[in-house]
């Protein structure tokens, strides 16, 4: 695949807040690589920036360091008046406890990036948890070049099973790599013999849990396969 002709778009969690240091590790390398990137929250582009002239001052105060995503957002949000509609919207419905709202917010939202990429170039999602969830959900609406997930979320640790979160996978057309972790809470290694995917979903694992907190040569099995299918598919 030409690299030049791939936007590879990131899909976070629901508590993006956790997924800090792992967003910083994945975009250096993709930029590393010359890959064009694009947020379903548009100020952490901003905020991935911000993270980068935090390490060069260290006298910033920990005010800022503990809420550094929200401040950023705001700050994004005075100099782009629409995204302040986004952003109390996905706020509200995230910590309201209306899950259906959040989910039908989420995918709408996700939809609509989507589109507005255009099809002039191959789009590959990067998503993390609940981000796989949704994407994959509508990604063949969207003739999505291939998704990758880290960490599905194939159920809650404290809800009955939900299979909305999974029937939809044994009729996906749209590649999708999921990476999971071994112990992850939300499903683990039994996943592979649980749910029914299609064979257009490949199932890895790796030694870790749902926040992949993994070691530097986890790190570059999990980087490399990236590599492989931006510049391989």
């Amino acid at each position: 695949m030409d690299s030049s002709r791939t936007i590879v778009f990131f899909a976070g969690r629901d508590n993006w807040e956790k997924d800090q240091e792992l967003n910083q590790i994945i975009v250096k390398f993709l930029v590393e690589n010359n890959i064009e990137i694009r947020w379903e929250d548009p100020a952490e582009n901003l905020l991935f920036k911000f993270r980068f002239l935090e390490k060069h001052f260290n006298w910033l105060p920990p005010f800022l360091k503990r809420n550094r995503r929200k401040i950023v957002q705001l700050t994004y949000g005075i100099f782009n008046w629409s995204y302040l509609n986004y952003y109390f919207n996905f706020y509200y419905n995230n910590y309201s406890g209306k899950s259906n709202k959040t989910i039908d917010f989420r995918t709408k939202k996700l939809k609509e990036s989507v589109l507005n990429l255009g099809n002039k170039k191959d789009i590959i999602v990067l998503a993390r948890s609940s981000g796989g969830r949704f994407i994959s959900s509508v990604a063949d609406e969207l003739k999505l070049k291939q998704i990758i997930c880290l960490g599905y979320p194939f159920k809650h640790t404290k809800m009955p099973d939900e299979p909305s979160r999974y029937l939809h996978l044994r009729n996906l057309k749209t590649p999708m790599l999921i990476i999971q972790g071994e112990h992850d809470e939300y499903g683990g290694i039994e996943s592979k013999d649980k749910y029914e995917l299609s064979s257009k979903v490949k199932l890895e694992f790796i030694n870790t849990d749902h926040d992949f907190n993994i070691n530097i040569d986890t790190w570059n099995y999990v980087l490399n396969r990236i590599k492989d299918i931006i510049f391989l598919n």
